[in-house]
């Protein structure tokens, strides 16, 4: 796998990485580890692969015990928010 990887739109250089991730819906959350291509600065968004989505799926709609699965929003990646 690459080492580094550039913003489409912005150029910038994203390193890969795991990162902390929150999940917020209907008064329930989750943190955990989610793998992806990250920039060092605020300068763009964070790049996720397929195989980096499994582990939002996995946590979005198996981790979030006592809420609706979560499958039926919409998850804003910059907040980490289903709305």
């Amino acid at each position: 796998m690459e080492d580094v990887r550039y913003d489409i739109e912005t150029r910038a250089e994203l390193k890969r990485d795991i990162r902390l991730f929150t999940i917020n819906y209907q008064g329930h959350s989750k943190t955990f580890d989610m793998p992806g291509w990250y920039p060092s600065s605020e300068e763009c968004e964070a790049t996720f692969t397929q195989n980096d989505l499994k582990v939002l799926t996995y946590y979005g709609t198996l981790k979030l015990r006592g809420s609706p699965k979560p499958h039926a929003g919409v998850l804003n990646l910059c907040s980490g928010h289903f709305g």
